[in-house]
């Protein structure tokens, strides 16, 4: 039975972010991580090594589609 405790602790922690977007390291051994990561919305950008002598990890990202505070999204003609 799943329980989605995963889910809910990165909602939770997602409710908190004041970003345009979220990104990650994950390492694509990790295929649970990675396939909840996918259903939720990220994307594979691109490959890191996130520490010296690391194996290469997946760098995925999420678009929120919210800016943060202050800020407002330039349009076509605005200054």
């Amino acid at each position: 039975m799943q329980q989605g405790v995963a889910l809910r602790l990165h909602e939770t922690l997602l409710a908190t972010v004041d970003a345009e977007r979220v990104v990650l390291n994950v390492h694509p051994d990790g295929e649970a991580a990675v396939a909840a990561y996918r259903s939720w919305g990220y994307r594979k950008v691109g490959d890191a090594h996130p520490w010296a002598g690391a194996p290469v990890h997946d760098v995925l990202l999420l678009a929120l589609g919210r800016l943060p505070t202050g800020r407002r999204r330039q349009t076509l003609g605005s200054a």
